[in-house]
């Protein structure tokens, strides 16, 4: 008798072995699509914090060109900076006056980074923005509480915030440091 097909045997064994070999190529596949999504959601982050800094320096410029700040400086607390009116001497003549709208702060959907008038929107797959703004004097604190109010003082704008997102395995954090007096 003449046989020239398969035993059940043998069928069985190669169609098991291209099980095994398509479950490994599968979990290949998924890992490559979770890369991929991170890295996505990663550059849309940088894009976006680089269109954040470009924006921050924009608007810092133009205020420093526009007239009506002269004596005038900009100070920060830990949410939203504003300006305060200085004399000659340095000496603080009113309170301090937020910007309306602010300088910078974080949208209300926690998404979003606000700058002047622009909106500048994050992924959707981010969780939040957490942030903190200040000014930073060049001086030891520490040493001399009042070296802010020193003239010739170098300050600077240092505004810190990071995005957090169930995409990544780390925070990226953003870090903006700008010499304004």
């Amino acid at each position: 008798m003449n046989n020239k097909g398969f035993t059940v045997v043998e069928l069985l064994a190669s169609f098991t072995l291209t099980m095994i070999i398509m479950v490994f190529l599968f979990e290949i596949v998924l890992q490559l699509k979770e890369v991929y999504i991170t890295d996505a959601l990663r550059t849309k982050i940088y894009d976006k914090n680089a269109i954040v800094a470009t924006t921050l320096n924009d608007k810092i410029e133009s205020m420093r060109k526009d007239s009506t700040i002269d004596g005038k400086k900009i100070v920060c607390d830990n949410k939203e900076c504003g300006i305060i009116i200085v004399d000659e001497g340095g000496e603080q003549t009113q309170e301090i006056q937020f910007m309306n709208p602010p300088l910078i702060e974080i949208g209300d959907d926690n998404k979003s980074i606000i700058i002047g008038e622009q909106k500048i929107k994050y992924p959707d797959k981010i969780n939040e923005i957490n942030n903190n703004f200040q000014i930073i004097p060049d001086c030891d604190t520490d040493a001399n509480s009042s070296c802010v109010d020193e003239p010739g003082v170098k300050r600077y704008l240092v505004i810190n915030f990071y995005v957090t997102s169930d995409y990544l395995d780390k925070r990226i954090a953003f870090n903006y440091v700008k010499r304004i007096s």
